[in-house]
């Protein structure tokens, strides 16, 4: 009877499934990373193979006795794309907040990647809302379709095309053929991006490789098939979304950090690479954005938001409009001299802050 208790216990049973196998790769590192040990089902075909069937859809496999804490762990993980928290900004209260004209972007096509939540929806907004037509892009379609409303009810076109940033050839298609659709794209937002805190000791192989690879060699891929379209247009600007600690490094945040700063050097190497076809590289660095998931782990989750506000010398986090705003001036006429740059949007806490992270538990 032991025996057969022991067995139960050692079963491996689903635990989610998945619209992609990197998606289902990075909650695996994120499990192993707590000490929960997970594996992902996949035949040599690419087929996803379980029980008696076949599916196109990753699974994630646990054993029973962790299945209940692995579930709670995967509510925590939350969205990696970007951020899962609704960006504070409605449509219609854009315009009220932004100092530029609404007509900024009249007649261009933006691509953003992860625009459908977190800051990635500020920013589509906000390059909506000043006249451009919008490619939405993310690995889940339902995460797209409520941004891509407020979209069009700005008058706006806005198109959802689910992507995976990994798989090159499907970007290739999507942006090419989204191009063609409305007539020549003009900016590109990389903000699709992954991650969890992890100690560099502990971190494994494939939570290291889920967050490099969509963070970097994602925004590659990204670039690269959008590098004909740009300059087919008359040239454009590229925004890719950083972060302020790859200058800096910063404790757990091992992958993320190696990964956005090739990001930074990519775009500093585009810049001078591109500039001669009229095609401009920046990059935005926000801190922490209110109400969004990275806010809630690092400081308020651990009773410490008040605490990081009075290190900020501009006294707040950083919000989405702020981002947003950034990413818009980078992208328009006004930024038309502007390239290779690196614009950080933290309040000024990373040159005078003076906050530490806790300690992992």
């Amino acid at each position: 009877m032991a025996g057969d208790e022991r067995r139960d216990e050692d079963e491996e049973v689903e635990l989610a499934s998945f619209d992609f196998v990197h998606e289902a790769e990075l909650a695996r590192g994120f499990l192993e990373d707590a000490g929960i040990p997970a594996g992902v089902v996949a035949d040599p075909a690419g087929q996803i193979q379980f029980g008696r069937g076949f599916s196109s859809r990753p699974r994630l496999l646990v054993r029973r006795e962790d299945l209940e804490e692995a579930r709670s762990l995967l509510r925590e993980l939350g969205s990696l794309e970007g951020g899962d928290a609704r960006a504070e900004d409605s449509s219609s209260e854009v315009l009220k907040a932004s100092p530029f004209r609404p007509d900024l972007l009249e007649g261009r096509v933006a691509l953003v990647t992860g625009g459908g939540t977190g800051i990635g929806r500020g920013i589509s907004l906000w390059l909506a809302a000043h006249g451009a037509d919008l490619i939405l892009a993310s690995r889940n379609r339902d995460h797209l379709e409520p941004a891509a409303e407020e979209i069009r009810a700005l008058g706006r076109t806005a198109l959802v095309r689910p992507v995976d940033v990994r798989d090159p050839e499907r970007v290739h298609e999507v942006v090419r053929e989204a191009a063609d659709e409305l007539g020549g794209l003009h900016i590109v937002v990389n903000n699709a991006a992954g991650n969890f805190l992890a100690r560099a000791e502990e971190l494994s192989v494939g939570g290291w490789r889920a967050v490099v690879e969509i963070v970097l060699d994602g925004t590659f891929h990204v670039c690269r098939a959008a590098f004909e379209p740009l300059r087919d247009s008359g040239g454009g600007a590229v925004v890719n979304i950083t972060t302020t600690y790859v200058e800096t490094g910063a404790a757990f945040m091992s992958h993320s950090g190696a990964a956005k700063a090739g990001v930074l050097n990519l775009t500093r190497s585009l810049a001078a690479e591109w500039g001669p076809h009229g095609i401009r590289v920046n990059a935005v660095a926000p801190g922490l954005v209110e109400g969004t998931e990275g806010a809630r782990r690092l400081v308020e989750s651990v009773g410490r938001l008040s605490e990081f506000e009075a290190s900020v010398p501009l006294g707040r986090l950083a919000r989405p409009a702020d981002v947003a705003g950034a990413v818009l001036f980078l992208a328009s006429p006004a930024g038309a001299h502007i390239s290779g740059a690196h614009l950080v949007v933290d309040g000024g806490e990373s040159v005078g802050g003076k906050f530490s992270l806790p300690e992992a538990d």
